[in-house]
């Protein structure tokens, strides 16, 4: 006595991924659609794209801001509370590593600004040096 099985797989592409790839005898077919629409919808090549183009869109408006309206102050106030907020996201969502990674970002930046007022202090001594105020500003020679 000779027994057939037969399984029918449905395979649906979507973009580079196989979506709906389950054997059809485990999948419940009133909650199948319902599952594509959410596996689709969470994940997929379109939406990390269109991701990927809104952010760049908004690091390019930032970034002219400045030369726009030739306030610069609050463009680099603004990049810096997009920095700040991006840090702690990062921090909440990443969990313990991504903790560890938000506290070394920030000292790494504090660091970095430390190192950019110490050059432009040692820049502006210099030049008063070569005027000659360095009378003017305290300054012992």
């Amino acid at each position: 006595m000779r027994k057939e099985y037969r399984i029918k797989i449905d395979n649906e592409l979507i973009g580079l991924e196989r979506v709906g790839t389950e054997p059809a005898q485990s999948q419940d077919p009133s909650k199948a659609a319902e599952r594509l629409e959410r596996e689709t919808s969470s994940s997929g090549i379109g939406k990390t794209i269109a991701i990927t183009m809104g952010r760049q869109a908004l690091n390019y408006a930032i970034s002219n801001y400045g030369n726009l309206t030739g306030d610069y102050v609050t463009q680099e106030r603004i990049q810096a509370g997009i920095e700040i907020f991006s840090t702690i996201t990062m921090m909440i969502t990443g969990g313990v590593p991504g903790i560890i990674i938000g506290a070394g970002s920030i000292a790494l930046k504090a660091v970095s600004q430390q190192i950019d007022i110490t050059k432009r202090n040692r820049e502006v001594d210099l030049l008063r040096m070569r005027t000659g105020t360095m009378n003017f500003s305290g300054g012992r020679l």
